[in-house]
């Protein structure tokens, strides 16, 4: 399913809830309109349901508040979903209209990098040439700015099993992998924030699904600098559930 599709149903059931500060689930929000009734609906029916989860969440517009026996999920608007709501025109004219607020913290820290990068490009432009080359903090400069601009994020496999169809939720962004083979791990993504865990989804060889939803965040602090590496392992196939662990190395350790 394609993101125009899954915007479309998230729009969907947004628009439907008739307590925007009350508590809903997602499944039965939406089980009257597909009546799912093959295994085959059924099955498609709850990846859909997943999919508008992961996108409320990762879009800053859902909370988890808990989890049933059924592992359907209880959920919460966030005041950037209630907003949303009262709007009622759908995500992407809703991001439309965000993009002419008022910088966020994170893009005033953008713009500050791209200011000074600018000073420094308009410094060696116009000082001569011979001052340049005698002068290397320039460069040291340049390095250290790039090294602290943003986080990186890689994924381990440490388990017995090659995964695939990998998805990585997280504050700002969703991370995609096709494949990644047992013991491996994947190169290093600039990201701007991360959690110590995250939304994690993905399927063995043998097309058993396997997810991790959190909660929420709820006095956790993001990492926004260093490197952040979550590792999959403990693979169980019989119950499809695995363990997420995760190592950090601090920004002042990186050398």
């Amino acid at each position: 399913m394609n993101e125009k599709e899954i915007t479309k149903y998230f729009d969907f059931t947004v628009n439907k809830l008739s307590d925007p500060s009350g508590l809903f689930s997602i499944n039965n929000t939406l089980f009257d309109e597909f009546n799912p009734k093959s295994a085959n609906e059924r099955e498609e029916f709850l990846d859909l349901c997943d999919e508008i989860k992961s996108f409320g969440v990762n879009h800053g517009y859902f909370k988890i508040i808990g989890k049933p026996a059924n592992n359907s999920g209880y959920f919460k608007l966030t005041e950037k979903g209630i907003e949303l709501k009262k709007f009622g025109k759908g995500h992407e004219k809703f991001q439309k209209g965000l993009k002419k607020e008022p910088l966020t913290r994170y893009q005033k820290i953008y713009l500050t990098f791209f200011i000074l990068f600018g000073i420094i490009g308009a410094i060696r432009l116009f000082i001569p040439s011979h001052i340049n080359k005698g002068n290397e903090n320039n460069q040291t400069i340049e390095n250290q700015i790039k090294a602290t601009r943003s986080l990186k994020f890689s994924l381990k496999n440490t388990s017995e099993f090659d995964l695939k169809d990998i998805t990585i939720g997280l504050p700002d962004t969703a991370l995609t992998y096709n494949f990644l083979a047992k013991n491996t791990q994947t190169e290093w993504t600039h990201v701007k924030s991360a959690f110590h865990y995250g939304f994690v989804r993905f399927f063995d060889t043998k097309d058993r699904k396997y997810f991790i939803q959190p909660i929420d965040y709820m006095g956790e602090k993001a990492f926004e600098k260093g490197e952040l590496t979550y590792v999959i392992k403990n693979i169980d196939s019989i119950n499809q559930a695995f363990e997420l662990d995760f190592d950090y190395l601090d920004e002042s350790n990186i050398k």
